[in-house]
């Protein structure tokens, strides 16, 4: 029995190369795309060391919500990486794992940055207040010292309120030591906290001697 020939099935020898050619092509193509749909490695690799820069620049304290934003955009990008592990070599596409990668990466150098200056400023606003708690018990003793909160002091109604008055002066100002120790430790928004209370309670003070002074006066 003789061969088959090409011509005798009805394909031109020439259209069965093509053919041939272009199936191989097509064989190639599909290879080398499965080939080419690689998670972002490098990508991620380098997002994670940038928020873990972040993270040694204070960002969770003093810029919570940027590095939390950076974080679940890099958990974004892993949760897609497997996502696309999960399907068919042939049908992987890591194109928008590699851009949440790259926004997370660009997220926490944000995070570091506003972690920087915001810690700064508190630490200024921290200083501050703390001259503040500083100048208002002085003014504060100021007044207990006048002659006016001297005459308070030895009023037989007021007396027992003015040493009062005087012994919580003495634990404002003694608790002063903690805020320059939470200074001193670079716990700034501690620091800004306890010395805004403080503030506060100087002021409270402050206001109750004016009262006195009123009701010895004769004032309202």
């Amino acid at each position: 029995m003789s061969g088959i020939r090409i011509g005798s099935l009805g394909v031109k020898p020439s259209r069965a190369v093509a053919l041939a050619v272009w199936s191989a092509v097509l064989v190639l193509m599909v290879l080398a795309l499965a080939s080419c749909a690689k998670p972002p490695e490098a990508e991620m690799t380098a997002a994670d060391l940038d928020l873990s820069r972040a993270k040694d620049a204070e960002a969770p304290i003093y810029a919570p919500e940027e590095y939390r934003a950076a974080a679940d955009s890099l958990a974004a990008a892993r949760n897609e990486v497997d996502r696309q592990k999960a399907k068919f070599a042939l049908f992987r596409s890591y194109g928008a794992a590699k851009q949440k990668a790259i926004a997370a990466g660009e997220a926490a150098k944000r995070a570091a940055e506003s972690a920087v200056a915001n810690k700064e400023q508190m630490r200024k606003d921290a200083e501050k207040t703390l001259a503040e708690v500083q100048q208002a018990i002085a003014g504060v003793r100021e007044k207990l010292d006048s002659p006016m909160g001297k005459k308070l002091a030895r009023a037989k109604e007021q007396r027992q309120a003015i040493e009062q008055i005087r012994a919580e002066l003495d634990a404002r100002e003694a608790a002063l030591q903690d805020i320059q120790q939470a200074q001193a430790q670079e716990k700034y928004i501690d620091a800004l906290r306890m010395a805004g209370e403080a503030l506060g309670q100087v002021k409270k003070l402050d206001e109750e001697i004016l009262t006195a002074i009123a009701k010895l006066t004769g004032g309202s």
